[in-house]
């Protein structure tokens, strides 16, 4: 069920207006709180739908149904029982499109991401004695290695241009705030010493034949 949750998250990424993932860690480096944040409309929705219907992935047979960005009751029935993960908060609005705000709470950072799929959008930690270096690297040729998603997106531009406009231009927003000092950083921006966010498009994902890499350590 977690593979299904990581699939929904990282298509929504592709396919949605705009997604925000906050993260904060507590003065352990360990335990901290993750925000995710994504709005779409049904233009975009319908496109998710028609996405996650016709592609098939490796981490599920069955058939996803994006009806649970769209529920704050189904997301709850599908999120998975781990101990490195608690569900705090669920918040999906409907009054335009659908907004939605996810709160997780997790005990072992470290841990918790070895659970996600490393062919999915991988966010890596590695421990160098008492510093972290936390990087994630976004690879269309991992991603997309058939080219499916890309040819997908492509032929929306056939159809309708201005839906092929929403997509390519669709944003994700990363913030980390941590109780040290950032030492070093690549690809990001320093608010201040412990606070970095970076962002980018669907656009630089599909132009961009090198890699997009965002690192930083603190």
């Amino acid at each position: 069920m977690l593979k299904k949750v990581t699939v929904f998250v990282i298509i929504t990424l592709i396919l949605t207006g705009c997604y925000t993932q906050k993260i904060s860690l507590n003065n352990d480096k360990k335990s901290g709180t993750m925000v995710i944040e994504y709005q779409m409309d049904d233009d975009q929705f319908q496109v998710l739908s028609m996405a996650l219907g016709s592609m098939q992935t490796d981490f599920s047979q069955a058939t996803m149904d994006p009806i649970i960005l769209t529920d704050s009751d189904l997301f709850k029935e599908s999120f998975p029982l781990n101990e490195n993960f608690k569900l705090k908060e669920v918040n999906i609005q409907t009054e335009k499109g659908y907004s939605g705000k996810i709160v997780i709470q997790f005990n072992d950072f470290e841990e918790a991401l070895k659970l996600i799929p490393q062919n999915s959008i991988p966010l890596n930690i590695k421990k160098e004695n008492q510093h972290y270096q936390l990087s994630q690297t976004i690879d269309m040729r991992q991603l997309d290695p058939d080219g499916y998603l890309k040819e997908f997106i492509n032929q929306q531009k056939e159809f309708d241009e201005a839906i092929y406009a929403k997509l390519v231009n669709s944003s994700f927003d990363f913030e980390l705030k941590t109780s040290h000092s950032i030492l070093e950083a690549k690809g990001v921006k320093l608010l201040n010493k412990r606070q970095a966010i970076y962002s980018f498009q669907i656009k630089d994902m599909l132009s961009q034949e090198d890699p997009l890499v965002f690192s930083l350590r603190f």
